[in-house]
């Protein structure tokens, strides 16, 4: 495999580069299983906000990078 170089982040990050959404899929589902089963009263408002918020930094982070 190819190093990082000033080009590319390396050979294995291209290669998962397609997977990433699925990521933030799976990710998304386990944390947010586990946030909203903490609130002592949850709604469904929390959970459209909670989504909010993740799909906000995900697109972010994707931009900058």
């Amino acid at each position: 495999m190819k190093p990082m170089d000033k080009e590319s982040m390396g050979e294995g990050y291209e290669k998962t580069k397609p997977w990433h959404p699925l990521y933030n899929i799976v990710i998304f589902t386990v944390f947010g299983f586990i946030y909203i089963n903490g609130l002592s009263n949850p709604i469904i408002a929390e959970a459209f906000i909670t989504g909010a918020i993740w799909v906000s930094i995900c697109i972010v982070f994707i931009q900058v990078i």
